[in-house]
C-alpha cells in the first residue's frame, strides 16, 4: 500500500475553512451560537468571548471580539462593550444581552437569540429564493425581447422599404419602436437610470418609504405577503424580548426599531408604545391601529389576561411564517405564469408585426 502523502493531505484537506475579511451573516450566527454553548457547558463569560474570538473565521470579527474581550477584561459590561459595534451587534441583540446579564441568564439568553437570529435568516433566505426565478424569466424576456427590436427587427425593416408598400399598424408600430431604441438608446436608458435613481432617493426618505409601503400593502397579493411577514417578525421578536425579561416598553421601544423595514408597521409599534406607555393595555392599542388581524389582536387579549403573553407569541410567530411560507410561494405561483404570458405576448405581437406585411406581399406577388 503506498504511503499517505501528508504534506499534500495538510495542503488541501477541507479541515479548515479559509479566513475572509468581511464578516457575514453567517459569521453572526456561529459566533451566538458558539457562545451560547460555551456558556451552557459553564465557561466563564470572559473566557466564552475570547475563545469565541479564536474560533471565528471573520479577520474583522475575530478583531471585534478581542477589542470586546478586553472592555470586558477591564470591567466594561459585556452589552456596552457590544453597543460600540453596531454593525455586528443589532441593537435589540444588545438589548437582550444586557437583560441576560441583569439576571444572570446570559446563556439562555444568547441561545433563544442564536435561534431566533437563525429563523430571521432562514425567512429572509426563502424570500430571496423565491424572488430568484421570477427575476430570471424578467432578465430573459427583457434580453430576448431587446435581441428581437435590435437585431431581427431591423433586417426586417429594409426589407419592407425596398418594396415601398403601406404597412400595417401594428408593423409600423414595432419599426418606430425598433429606430427610438437603436437612435435613442442613451437618452432611453439614461432616462431609466435617472428616474430609478431619483426613486430610490424618494425611498429612501421616511415619507417616501412610507407612502411606497402603503401602496404596497394595498395590492392584492404583495400586500397578504407583506403583512405575514410582518406579524411573524412581530410575534417572534416580541415573544423573544419577552421572554428574555425586557420589560414591555422597552421591548416596544426595541421592536420599532426591528420593524423600520416595514415603515407603517414600524409607525404603528410607535402608536403602541405611546399608548401602552400611558396604561392601555397592548391587545387594545393593536385593535385602535387596524393594521393586526383579529387574530392576533385576540391572541395577545388573551395572553395578556393569561400572563402568558411570550408563549402566545410564540405561538403566533410559528403559525405565521407557516402561513407567510404558504403566501409566498402562492404569489410566486401565479408571478410566473404571468411573466411568461406577458413574454409570450410581447414576442407574439413582434412577430405577427413582422410576418403580416410579408404574406400581403406574398398575395400580391401571385
Amino acid at each position: 500500500m503506498p504511503k499517505l502523502n501528508k504534506t499534500w493531505l495538510e495542503q488541501h484537506a477541507r479541515v479548515t475553512s479559509k479566513m475572509h475579511p468581511k464578516v457575514t451573516i453567517d459569521d453572526r450566527l456561529t459566533m451566538l451560537q458558539q457562545m451560547a454553548t460555551l456558556l451552557q457547558a459553564g465557561t466563564p463569560l470572559l473566557d466564552a468571548v475570547r475563545l469565541t474570538s479564536a474560533q471565528s473565521l471573520s479577520s474583522r470579527l475575530r478583531n471585534i471580539l478581542t477589542s470586546i474581550a478586553n472592555q470586558v477584561a477591564a470591567g466594561t459590561s459585556l452589552h456596552k462593550a457590544c453597543s460600540l459595534h453596531p454593525s455586528v451587534f443589532l441593537p435589540h441583540w444588545v438589548d437582550i444581552i444586557e437583560v441576560g446579564e441583569a439576571t444572570g441568564q446570559m446563556a439562555l439568553v444568547l441561545d433563544q437569540l442564536s435561534t431566533q437570529a437563525q429563523n430571521a435568516e432562514k425567512t429572509r433566505t426563502k424570500l430571496i429564493s423565491a424572488m430568484v426565478y421570477p427575476a430570471i424569466l424578467i432578465v430573459t424576456a427583457v434580453l430576448c425581447v431587446g435581441i428581437m427590436l435590435g437585431k431581427v427587427v431591423p433586417t426586417f425593416a429594409g426589407f419592407f422599404a425596398d418594396f415601398g408598400a403601406k404597412l400595417p399598424p401594428i408593423t409600423q408600430a414595432v419599426l418606430d419602436v425598433s429606430t427610438f431604441l437603436r437612435t435613442k438608446s442613451p437618452q432611453f436608458f439614461g432616462g431609466i437610470f435617472v428616474t430609478v435613481f431619483l426613486f430610490r432617493r424618494w425611498v429612501k426618505t421616511e415619507r417616501g418609504q412610507r407612502v411606497f409601503t402603503q401602496i404596497l400593502m394595498t395590492l392584492p397579493i404583495i400586500g397578504e405577503v407583506l403583512v405575514q411577514v410582518a406579524m411573524e417578525k412581530f410575534s417572534n421578536n416580541m415573544a423573544l424580548l419577552l421572554r428574555s425579561g425586557v420589560p414591555l416598553l422597552q421591548a416596544l421601544k426595541t421592536l420599532r426599531n426591528i420593524m423600520k423595514s416595514n415603515s407603517v408597521y414600524a409607525h404603528a409599534v410607535e402608536y403602541l408604545e405611546r399608548r401602552v406607555g400611558g396604561g392601555a393595555a397592548l391587545a387594545a392599542s393593536m385593535e385602535e391601529t387596524e393594521l393586526f388581524p383579529s387574530l392576533v389582536t385576540g391572541m395577545v387579549h388573551v395572553g395578556e389576561e393569561s400572563g402568558k403573553l411570550p408563549m402566545v407569541l410564540d405561538q403566533l410567530g410559528v403559525y405565521y411564517g407557516q402561513k407567510m411560507e404558504i403566501a409566498i410561494s402562492r404569489a410566486m405561483s401565479g408571478l410566473e405564469p404571468i411573466i411568461i404570458i406577458a413574454m409570450g405576448v410581447i414576442v407574439g405581437t413582434i412577430m405577427a408585426a413582422i410576418y403580416i406585411p410579408m404574406f400581403s406581399l406574398s398575395s400580391a406577388a401571385h
